[in-house]
């Protein structure tokens, strides 16, 4: 895997980085308490949009690791380990 940047990731940095610069712009002009709680809600959509795109991408990731065969290489690797693990036990 490369180290770029997808055009996912490049979203969610920007929405995050919009929405920090939105909610610095308004707790400046609001009242405390409006700014309290416009920030709470904020960052509780903030906290979920994060989340549904780490569950994309996990999901995308898991998607792609199955279709090359890679992922089923890697669950494939503790028996293979146990495997030569028992096989040295029996040599002794």
């Amino acid at each position: 895997m490369g180290s770029r940047m997808g055009p996912r990731m490049l979203t969610g940095m920007l929405t995050g980085m919009l929405t920090g610069m939105l909610v610095w712009v308004l707790t400046g002009m609001l009242s405390r308490v409006r700014a309290r709680m416009l920030t709470w809600v904020l960052t509780w959509v903030l906290a979920r949009v994060l989340t549904r795109v780490l569950l994309t991408s996990l999901h995308l990731l898991s998607a792609t690791l199955l279709s090359s065969g890679v992922l089923r290489q890697l669950m494939a690797l503790p028996l293979l380990v146990a495997g030569s693990h028992s096989s040295l036990h029996l040599l002794r």
